[in-house]
């Protein structure tokens, strides 16, 4: 089991939500807003569109936004997977949490889905939890609701500039010189 993260032992970086312009800028989206952001700003290039995901390549490192639901995203990143013929170790998953303040984010390495359905989709299409995860917060300290009456909200602008931040700090720091 791996312990310390290292951005240079992955080799493959994707990101989960729902599609559709109803889902676009909602929180439940943040895993594919960030790779959007990600694929802005680091210099990836377009290489294939699916039914599935969109992939871009950088050097040895891709990077995909899903195309179908998060509930039922673990068939896209299996292919996404072997497709890019990776070990399940060199995978990245980004998405959405909301046991994780907004502002905030966390990389966890073989942890339970913590009730995430779209994190229990790829768990069981890969029939392991032996990968990367970056958690990305999206509660906000006033916000009381269960997550499932949240997260299919849009995001506030002021949200938004939030994970914004959250994203450039990321990006900045792991993907800079990738």
């Amino acid at each position: 089991m791996q312990n310390n993260f290292n951005i240079a032992d992955i080799r493959l970086v994707a990101g989960i939500g729902n599609p559709g312009e109803t889902h676009a800028r909602t929180y439940h989206n943040v895993g594919i807003l960030f790779l959007e952001y990600l694929l802005a700003h680091a210099a990836f290039r377009d290489q294939d569109t699916t039914s599935l995901f969109r992939l871009s390549i950088r050097g040895t490192l891709y990077a995909a936004t899903s195309s179908v639901f998060m509930n039922q995203s673990g068939g896209a990143i299996s292919s996404l997977v072997r497709r890019c013929e990776i070990s399940l170790e060199a995978l990245l998953l980004a998405h959405d949490d909301s046991d994780i303040a907004l502002g905030e984010y966390s990389l966890a390495f073989a942890r339970g889905s913590a009730g995430h359905n779209g994190v229990v989709s790829v768990i069981t299409a890969l029939n392991t939890n032996a990968f990367w995860r970056l958690r990305i917060g999206v509660r906000d300290h006033h916000e009381t609701r269960k997550a499932e009456d949240f997260v299919l909200r849009p995001v506030s602008a002021s949200h938004m500039k939030i994970l914004e931040g959250v994203f450039e700090k990321i990006v900045g720091m792991y993907f800079a010189g990738k």
